[in-house]
């Protein structure tokens, strides 16, 4: 997701779940963008400098600003001037646009700033290759069904959570300290303990969400559906959007004694979800091609777009304020434009929606970069279009009939006689299809001659099949396809290892559903505040049932080893796993425990009933003799 994901860093905590939550202030783009570990670094140079411009910096902050300052805040936009010992900071005197450090995004190349929508519609033609292509679309369509082929599962982050500090527990911790978990709390001097209950996730925060499971907007779509599609967006021009559409409302705060203060609150309840077409959407850029720097615009009142000033500095600290409400403004990353799905009678006018970096999904899986991806369907759009000719010469030959097979030349300097020959041999030929015509030919001249001359070559000629086997491998392996999915039974059977492309297909669709995982399912659970559980998208490949025994088999065969040998062990059965606990005990610690063992169990230490003979078959003595005791009992 890249830089739409720093952006993000500004979104607000959790929703409560079934009412809204609270949004963020609006935060300079580049300050969001900044807070990584170099510039946390460059806010602890500025930070020292200033201690020891009032006189209150420490010996480390003298270490800090000699050792590293010069360079640092150079870079950060400053400059230190002076003798080493009479160091001064002079800030820059321009801010915006000369700014060091912060690079915008080049004019120039496909993925340049310049891609707007004057450019980008083109993609439609991208798609017009992927849809029409069967052998494309039988990639992209069997790709996307293994990734969703089973569905979404709900997995909690955590067994059991303390609300004082989230502290978190597995399930046999939390048994061990019986769920609960002890604080110490002063009070009037007095430090006491306090026990605070072990919460387990809550299950209603599930319960909105699922409802955008089943349908996500007035179109009806479930959240299925609309991943598809972004999936075939990724696979067409690797780019996919996700726009979350909120209810804003802006709450006056108020103060200790409930009247109203200057702060008001502003909080966003989602709506609806929506796939935006990856053709209309375009990154609102300024004109160093920087995201977020160009417009921005308040969340109550959207109509009016407002212009960030250049040069002003606003990277660094925001100054967005509305001019009707006087609320913060918000930068826009997005720009949706309308103007091309507006048909009927008419001129279609231009309608454009501003988003906000909280509002859009944005991510690419072949190709990410700073902005758009590199559609991957390019990369074989020759081969494509290959195949479309491919078909259409088929279809021309079977069906269209527009080239004939050939045609029969004849030289002679008697055509009147060969067309009455001809029409002769047509007549009988209809009567008879077996019939053999006898043609004789003179031998005076010799320049008589017939030939046939054909226009239309086999397809074995053509090696037709072969030349289209090779692109359609070539087609698979950019989507990671096996054969076998893209319906070619050619080798099956034998030694050609269809368990081993069964086996590089589920590689292909885990490394897909990571994407998911990673970032577009996160990103929902923030709009919907849902914070103990996330959503997963579920294996390719379900494990069979004798794999699981067997499975479960080795674990407990290992854990009754561990055990033989003294180690402690406890099997949580909600997760069917074994916790090794407890240490080895020595050779002599182990004789010294089961010889208290045996004395507990009362067994006898004196000598045999019988004289010390063992008794014969009557019950009396007489019988054989004890076998000698073992050397090791002496020892």
């Amino acid at each position: 997701m890249g830089l739409g994901e720093t952006l993000r860093s500004r979104l607000a905590k959790a929703f409560e779940r079934g009412g809204s939550a609270p949004v963020g202030d609006p935060t300079p783009p580049l300050e969001s963008m900044g807070q990584v570990p170099y510039g946390l670094q460059i806010q602890a140079l500025r930070n020292a400098a200033e201690r020891i411009d009032k006189g209150t910096g420490s010996d480390i902050d003298r270490l800090l600003t000699d050792t590293m300052g010069r360079a640092g805040l150079q870079n950060a936009g400053s400059v230190w001037k002076g003798e080493r010992s009479k160091d001064r900071r002079l800030e820059s005197a321009v801010l915006g646009e000369n700014i060091s450090g912060y690079i915008g995004i080049n004019d120039y190349g496909f993925k340049g700033k310049r891609q707007y929508i004057a450019d980008r519609r083109y993609l439609l033609d991208l798609y017009v290759v992927a849809y029409n292509n069967a052998d494309v679309r039988t990639a992209i369509t069997h790709q996307r069904n293994e990734i969703f082929r089973r569905g979404f599962d709900w997995e909690q982050k955590y067994d059991y959570k303390c609300p004082a500090d989230d502290e978190e527990f597995t399930a046999i911790d939390a048994r061990k300290i019986d769920y609960k978990h002890k604080h110490k709390v002063e009070k009037d001097g007095q430090v006491r303990e306090v026990e605070v209950d072990l919460e387990m996730p809550d299950e209603g925060q599930k319960v909105e969400f699922d409802k955008f499971v089943e349908s996500c907007n007035y179109f009806g779509q479930s959240l299925e559906t609309i991943l598809r599609e972004c999936w075939d967006d990724i696979n067409v021009t690797d780019d996919a959007f996700i726009f979350v559409s909120k209810e804003y409302t802006a709450e006056q705060g108020v103060d200790e004694n409930g009247q109203p203060d200057d702060k008001w609150e502003i909080t966003g309840q989602p709506r609806f979800i929506f796939r935006l077409d990856p053709v209309l959407v375009e990154f609102d850029l300024d004109q160093r091609g920087i995201p977020g720097m160009r417009h921005h615009i308040c969340l109550l009142h959207r109509d009016e777009l407002l212009e960030v000033p250049p040069g002003e500095g606003w990277e660094l600290e925001w100054k967005g304020k509305c001019p009707t409400c006087g609320l913060p403004t918000y930068p826009t990353l997005f720009k949706y434009n309308e103007s091309y799905l507006q048909g009927g009678y008419g001129t279609a006018q231009a309608k454009v929606l501003y988003l906000t970096a909280e509002e859009v999904i944005h991510w690419s899986y072949y190709t990410p970069s700073e902005l758009y991806g590199y559609p991957p369907i390019l990369s074989i759009y020759e081969k494509a279009l290959t195949l479309i000719g491919m078909d259409r010469y088929i279809y021309d030959y079977f069906y269209e009939r527009k080239v004939p097979q050939g045609i029969i030349s004849t030289v002679t300097d008697d055509p009147r006689g060969i067309e009455s020959v001809k029409s002769e041999m047509q007549a009988r030929m209809q009567q008879d299809p077996h019939y053999i015509p006898w043609i004789a030919v003179s031998a005076k001249t010799g320049a008589g001659k017939t030939e046939f001359v054909r226009f239309a070559y086999t397809l074995d000629e053509l090696n037709y099949l072969p030349v289209r086997d090779e692109i359609r491998e070539r087609i698979a392996g950019i989507y990671g396809v096996s054969a076998i999915w893209m319906s070619s039974v050619q080798g099956i059977g034998g030694l050609n290892a269809e368990s081993q492309q069964l086996q590089v297909m589920s590689r292909v669709v885990e490394g897909a559903q990571r994407i998911f995982h990673e970032q577009v399912f996160p990103a929902l659970m923030q709009h919907f505040g849902v914070t103990d559980w996330t959503m997963l998208l579920a294996t390719p490949e379900e494990d069979s049932e004798l794999a699981a025994i067997q499975i479960s088999q080795a674990k407990a065969t290992l854990a009754q080893t561990q055990q033989a040998i003294g180690f402690g062990l406890e099997y949580d059965q909600e997760k069917d796993e074994y916790t090794v606990t407890g240490h080895v005990p020595s050779m002599m610690e182990q004789q010294q425990a089961m010889s208290e063992q045996q004395g507990i169990m009362g067994e006898p230490e004196g000598p045999v009933p019988g004289g010390g003979e063992f008794p014969g078959p009557g019950g009396e003595g007489g019988g054989p003799q004890p076998p000698p005791p073992d050397v090791g009992e002496g020892l």
